[in-house]
């Protein structure tokens, strides 16, 4: 419960708008950043799909388009790390808000 206590107090005294679009700049960075690396790394995400076609008994690496693939990847690692995320975005609001609020 201390957690959702302090979001409480965070979405009162920092407007929940100003929280919403810290996340979603956060969120679309992060994702924008997991493309790219996986685009420019060499890592070859439809190598991965074909992996995870393995363990499901899908064919979902022969069926879809390599930028889809990277694409599909990229979101998908981008979710894994919401946990840190958050914790981010919780403790950055307040001087966040603070820096882009007007006087």
């Amino acid at each position: 419960m201390p957690f959702l206590r302090c979001f409480l107090c965070l979405a009162c005294h920092f407007t929940f708008l100003g929280f919403v679009a810290w996340y979603w700049t956060v969120w679309g960075t992060m994702a924008v950043g997991t493309f790219v690396a996986i685009e420019y790394g060499g890592v070859d995400a439809l190598a991965l799909i074909a992996k995870t076609d393995a363990y499901t008994g899908l064919d979902l690496a022969k069926k879809i388009d390599p930028m889809l693939g990277t694409a599909a990847v990229a979101l998908a690692i981008n979710e894994f790390m919401e946990p840190i995320r958050l914790v981010f975005v919780v403790a950055t609001t307040k001087p966040v808000v603070k820096m882009f609020k007007r006087s």
